[in-house]
């Protein structure tokens, strides 16, 4: 049981989307009562605000540090305000989550996480495609990716496990991505780019790693998400599932 004050809220907004009506009831409610908001600009639709409390400061959030936040929190406990930090995508997922939590538990802080649709779950949507299925991978991997050598050595693992694979904040060094990927897959193995997925500007490349890089040289996205694997154009496999469904009914009669 957390110990504080309860109307002190660390929220995380997700959607993904350029649609302000596509985040959850519950983020709106706190959203329009909150009293103080770190967000970005940057990600954020400026819509979602536009019935917030005319008292409330909105903050950018990439210009305080961890601890200026903390401080603006016991701020918002010591005058009984409600404070919320609005983020695209999942805070568990490459967030914030981790430095704040660490600090509000040590300051017995009361707060609450909304979960929210990471960037990968909302590329397989926009895809229509699941990222396991049937014949294709009980397996899901999410990564990032930089040059360095634990990070090279850390997706060759990934790379020859066969399964799908999700590749954040790898796109500056995408080509050699695909080439740790072509040496334990084949070239004809599909993949897929997705900028902005759900938002107004969303942008999907597809390809397979033997052309991703002439396709994507030629037709730029700005940022994005990189998915690799079978999942893009592997057939779903019915006679396994009836395999399945055969095994779950003769459990049942047990």
């Amino acid at each position: 049981m957390w110990k504080g004050v309860s109307n002190v809220s660390c929220l995380y907004h997700c959607g993904r989307s350029g649609r302000p009506g596509a985040y959850y009831v519950k983020s709106k409610k706190i959203i329009d009562t909150s009293d103080y908001i770190f967000t970005s600009e940057r990600f954020i639709n400026k819509k979602m605000f536009v019935d917030t409390k005319s008292s409330c400061r909105i903050l950018d959030t990439f210009t305080y540090t961890y601890d200026e936040k903390l401080d603006y929190t016991k701020k918002a406990v010591a005058e009984n305000k409600i404070l919320s930090f609005i983020t695209m995508g999942d805070p568990a997922l490459y967030g914030m989550v981790g430095g704040l939590i660490d600090r509000f538990e040590k300051n017995d802080i009361a707060f609450e996480i909304i979960p929210g649709v990471n960037a990968a779950i909302a590329s397989s949507a926009v895809l229509k495609r699941g990222l396991t299925g049937m014949g294709v991978t009980n397996t899901f991997v999410c990564t990032s990716y930089n040059n360095h050598d634990k990070s090279r050595k850390n997706l060759e693992k990934i790379a020859a496990l066969g399964c799908t694979v999700s590749v954040f904040m790898g796109i500056d060094n995408l080509k050699e991505i695909i080439d740790i990927f072509a040496a334990y897959r084949s070239k004809q193995t599909p993949i897929a780019i997705v900028s902005n997925a759900t938002w107004h500007n969303e942008k999907i490349i597809h390809g397979n790693l033997g052309n991703i890089m002439d396709i994507f040289n030629h037709d730029k996205v700005e940022g994005g998400l990189i998915l690799i694997g079978d999942f893009l154009n592997k057939e779903y496999d019915y006679d396994l599932e009836r395999q399945f469904i055969e095994m779950k009914k003769k459990e049942v009669k047990k």
